[in-house]
């Protein structure tokens, strides 16, 4: 790699050895002494800071904090890993089906990646950091490795392929510098990795070019104090390690004028990335120069190692941090070991002195009189020994007895053990726990609130230390291995389930609900789905398979086998259904029958009432028709009767007119004769004449039949009289009989009608 003339001796160095001293003062001022006590009651040691009082010579220290450390961790790593597939990726597409396949892949290809250097580990060992100091720092770090790998071309032989992988290293908060200033990784000035390498690490990274050829020797000074870890630290003599400061942050611009290539196949990735810098119009001390993202390695506080401008895509810092409990306004957060701590402290002072008084108690010790004992004497007492005496031993030797230890101390650390968990949010039922004390709402009450604390702290590790590292790693991946990982905008997702003690509790939860449900039910089956999802079982994915199965079938269930029995009551059945059947049927008819049978009466008797009233209305008929037929015959007898008197008449008439005719011809006869008048002359008496022949004519032309014609007028006009005043009598019953009928019907009923 070419060098800078002045890369030995670089102002960058002094630069950066600056800000971090500085910060480095100000961190452990405020946090050293209370991380070195964390950590030595995690591991358990003690020193002489540890005491509680001049006296205390027992240096026991309580497990409680330590397990709730443990207790805490593990319940994050099985949530985070208790799936296979702890990440997902969803990718804004309109066409989502033909990019499943290729984003299935990928996420195979970054899962795979993630297991097979150490990913997991790492988690787990930021997780712990965490839990410990109270604030979990990981780096991201991009490594071009060798794989080996089998070439069938030719003549078979081993070939080495090129490999950029992602890792993640954990950063102990002990050797983590930050502007004190900052509340995030990304409002930082910088960020500081200080940390001691061995000589041969450094030399293989300048041998492999991602280190300047600079000088090595062995940093004579500590980076961290080990003694206030219990811990002991080789001598400056037998020290073969380098102080290396690995800063990712913003320095002067003209520090790094002349950029170096990270890796020297992308030289071309690397130039576009540089293309868009992130800067900041903030002067520096010149007032001048302006501040750009870089990262810079420092060896020994004045060689720098490597300084290039951040060359990644999106110009991010590869440092990623989370509070494990958040403290308002500060960078550095709260774990668990500060939560702890007070009643660990007295915990550990209760036990001590306990420990103490027993052994006051149950050491065995002797008041002698040294007169009375010869010279040379041991005063130790053991069994079988035997003591020298001048005179009576009873006057020399007395022994002294203390009282036992308080029996309610021990009581008063049970409840200091119950405070520790309260506080750390790790609570354990003691196996010697009083039923009467916990009863299991109150249980469950504790074991919720546990719960909701660890989700609290396992929304930080997601927000803040898993999506922003898989984030930068996939993006690193499309950077650096375009051909596996297309450069593309994913939108990725961390999914974490419930830990250990959530997945206890609600384990517990469902078997009690089973007991509810019947085991034929597809409720049944979805609670044994649930049991077995938060299993650790080796066949839990069938297990689940098979209770979806059974879900399926127990909605949708199978007709049972037939029962020979079961069989022989249904035909039976069927039997008896069909007699009563046909007895329903037959008692049907005969009510129908029945009916028919009333209604027939019921129209038979109305048919008779009608019969009844049409025979008395003929009887009335029949009454006025002889009624009317006598009247008629009366008439009748009357005309005759007149006929026969008008006859008489006529005859009489006829005689008149023959004695008239009689007498006419006398007076004719008479008269024909000449008169004389008295004057002497003669006179002619002119007599009118009687045309008797015609009269006799007029006589002797009518006939009878002209007769009977003048009768038969007279005998028509009574004739029709008499019709008539028949059938005027006739209307009058025929109306009366009618009239009758229709009040005899309204009578009736309707449904007998």
């Amino acid at each position: 790699m070419e060098q800078r003339p002045d890369q030995n001796k670089d102002e960058l160095a002094s630069y950066v050895t600056e800000k971090t001293e500085a910060w480095k003062t100000w961190r452990d001022n405020n946090y050293k002494d209370r991380w070195d006590e964390y950590y030595r009651l995690f591991r358990g040691f003690w020193t002489e800071g540890d005491k509680n009082r001049k006296s205390e010579r027992s240096r026991i220290i309580a497990p409680e904090l330590s397990q709730a450390v443990e207790t805490s961790v593990a319940e994050i790593e099985d949530a985070i890993f208790a799936r296979d597939r702890w990440i997902d990726v969803d990718q804004d597409t309109d066409d989502m089906g033909k990019e499943d396949a290729s984003l299935n892949q990928q996420l195979h290809y970054l899962l795979d990646d993630f297991e097979a250097y150490g990913v997991k580990h790492a988690v787990s060992e930021i997780v712990l950091n965490g839990a410990l100091y109270g604030t979990g720092i990981g780096k991201v770090v991009v490594d071009r490795i060798k794989v080996p790998r089998v070439d069938q071309t030719g003549i078979p032989g081993v070939v080495q392929d090129i490999k950029y992988v992602v890792r993640l290293v954990p950063m102990s908060p002990r050797n983590t510098v930050i502007d004190p200033d900052a509340r995030t990784v990304d409002d930082a000035l910088g960020v500081a990795h200080d940390i001691k390498l061995p000589l041969s690490v450094i030399q293989k990274r300048i041998n492999d070019g991602i280190y300047r050829d600079i000088p090595l020797r062995p940093y004579k000074e500590e980076v961290e104090s080990l003694q206030a870890l219990a811990e002991f630290s080789l001598s400056s003599d037998q020290a073969q390690a380098c102080r290396v400061v690995e800063w990712h942050g913003l320095v002067p611009e003209s520090m790094i004028d002349e950029k170096e290539k990270l890796f020297d196949e992308i030289e071309k990735e690397i130039a576009d990335a540089n293309k868009d810098l992130t800067t900041i119009g903030k002067t520096t001390l010149s007032g001048t120069d302006k501040l750009v993202e870089a990262i810079v390695v420092v060896v020994n506080d004045e060689y720098v190692a490597r300084a290039v401008r951040n060359p990644f895509l999106l110009g991010d810092r590869s440092i990623v941090a989370y509070a494990h409990d958040t403290v308002p306004d500060r960078f550095w957060g709260r774990g668990i070991a500060e939560k702890g701590y007070n009643p660990q402290k007295a915990l550990d002072a209760e036990v001590r002195a306990r420990i103490d008084a027993l052994a006051l108690s149950t050491a065995p010790m002797m008041g002698i009189d040294s007169t009375k004992i010869p010279r040379g004497q041991t005063f130790s007492v053991t069994p079988g020994k035997n003591i020298l005496t001048v005179g009576n031993p009873s006057e020399s030797l007395m022994p002294i007895k203390f009282p036992p230890p308080d029996p309610y101390t021990f009581q008063q650390t049970q409840e200091l053990r119950e405070m520790i968990q309260r506080g750390t949010g790790s609570y354990e039922l003691p196996a010697n726990v009083d039923n009467s004390r916990m009863a299991a709402t109150s249980m469950s009450m504790v074991v919720g609130s546990m719960i909701k604390r660890s989700r609290r702290t396992l929304a930080n590790i997601e927000r803040n230390l898993l999506s922003p590292f898989v984030k930068k790693a996939m993006w690193r991946y499309m950077q650096f291995d375009p051909k596996r990982f297309p450069l593309k905008d994913y939108n990725f997702k961390v999914k974490s389930s419930m830990g250990i003690m959530a997945r206890e509790f609600e384990q517990g939860q469902l078997v009690s609900l089973l007991s509810t449900v019947p085991n034929e039910s597809p409720a049944f089956w979805m609670l044994m789905k649930g049991i077995y999802q938060n299993s650790s079982i080796d066949d839990r994915e069938k297990m689940m398979e098979y209770c979806d199965k059974m879900m399926q079938q127990s909605e949708n269930p199978p007709p049972p086998p037939p029962d020979p029995k079961v069989a022989v009551d249904m035909e039976r059945l069927k039997v008896d259904m069909e007699i009563h059947k046909d007895k329903m049927d037959i008692e049907a008819r005969k009510l129908m029958h029945l009916d028919e049978a009333v209604k027939g009466e019921a129209a038979r008797d109305v048919g008779e009432g009608h019969m009844q009233t049409a025979t008395a209305v003929l009887q009335m008929v029949k009454s006025e028709t002889e009624q009317l037929k006598a009247q008629s015959e009366a008439y009748l007898n009357l005309a005759k009767a007149e006929a026969e008197r008008q006859k008489a008449e006529l005859d009489l008439y006829k005689a008149r007119l023959e004695e008239m005719k009689i007498r006419v011809d006398a007076a004719m006869a008479a008269t024909s004769k000449t008169s004389i008048s008295p004057q002497g002359g003669t006179s002619t008496i002119v007599t009118p004449e009687v045309n008797v022949d015609s009269l006799m004519d007029l006589n002797e032309e009518t006939p009878e039949s002209e007769e009977d014609d003048k009768l038969d007028p007279i005998l028509e006009t009574l004739a029709s009289s008499i019709d008539t005043q028949i059938n005027t009598n006739k209307g009058s019953v025929a109306g009366k009989a009618q009239r009758d009928i229709l009040s005899i019907k309204n009578e009736v009923p309707k449904d007998k009608e």
